[in-house]
């Protein structure tokens, strides 16, 4: 599979760092990653892709990962930089993947450019902090709970938190330590993806995100917690709303909220999963079929 990682400049001027698996001549999949994060793929995801005739683009949002900050930005704000990204590697149309705290940035491209965006996935999103009808923050992680009252109280806060964070990050050096860090968080299933190999993974990932400073983490915050900058009734394009019903970081109202309030939704509820393993777990084949209805491509005789 042709892999390749390149700078690709902002129409304000803000460089992004850009990763991209596949041939320009297949059928294009920005993936959106989770907050914190990086623009990294998961290499069965990336093998899933290939099988299928895909290629996939991703970036790490403003202020992560390699990328020029974007202070105040809203979520919205995600659609020009995938805009740029999309009309410098030739990705005229393409479906959208978002990862918990990307899922919003996924239907703000589909809000914002709707004759680009064929078709969206959200892995374990969450819902508008000011949803009507929804307890926010109801069987959340505690943790994540911590997070996001900073985030309520404002920038000065959410910065002491994210920084007391950062550094115990910059502590953990082994897959043991990540999960023990993380084990709050975890079910059952998303364990078992840890110590089946997924560990690794994540620990590269939590290195870099250690690495960086706060500003990508703490703009992404902002974001989420404030107005998206978009209305959910702007998306028209078809919708698959995934959730692990066992998720300790994203609950399940969550997305039951946003398939309720989204106009062309299929929502699918998986029992025994939790926020990891939806990504990690072997759903790659079943995500793939059900948003793209892409057969494996046959070897060449």
């Amino acid at each position: 599979m042709k892999c390749a990682e390149r700078r690709i400049h902002a129409v304000d001027g803000r460089a992004l760092s850009v990763f991209t698996a596949g041939s320009s001549q297949d059928d294009h999949v920005f993936f959106l990653h989770g907050t914190p994060g990086v623009r990294d793929m998961y290499g069965p995801d990336l093998e899933e892709g290939d099988r299928r005739g895909l290629r996939y683009l991703t970036y790490s949002r403003p202020g992560s990962g390699g990328s020029d900050r974007r202070p105040q930005r809203s979520v919205a704000d995600c659609a020009s930089d995938i805009a740029a990204i999309a009309d410098q590697t030739g990705a005229e149309r393409f479906y959208v993947i978002g990862e918990s705290g990307g899922g919003p940035h996924a239907l703000a491209c589909a809000a914002l450019l709707p004759d680009r965006v064929r078709a969206v996935a959200l892995l374990a999103a969450v819902a508008p902090a000011d949803a009507e009808g929804l307890v926010w923050e109801e069987g959340m992680g505690e943790g994540n709970c911590k997070e996001f009252r900073a985030a309520q109280k404002g920038p000065s806060a959410l910065k002491e938190y994210l920084e007391n964070e950062i550094r115990g990050l910059r502590e953990v050096k082994t897959e043991a330590q990540l999960r023990a860090a993380l084990d709050e968080y975890l079910c059952e299933a998303d364990r078992k993806v840890i110590d089946g190999g997924f560990g690794a993974f994540l620990l590269t990932a939590w290195k870099q995100i250690a690495a960086d400073e706060i500003w990508g983490w703490l703009d992404d915050d902002l974001a989420l917690y404030r107005n998206w900058g978009f209305e959910l009734d702007q998306v028209v394009v078809p919708v698959t709303v995934w959730q692990g019903c066992d998720d300790l970081m994203v609950p399940l109202a969550h997305a039951q909220w946003l398939a309720k309030n989204l106009p062309n939704a299929d929502f699918r509820a998986l029992p025994g999963v939790g926020h990891i393993s939806l990504v990690a777990g072997g759903l790659g084949a079943v995500l793939l079929l059900a948003l793209f209805w892409r057969p494996v491509k046959k070897p060449a005789a």
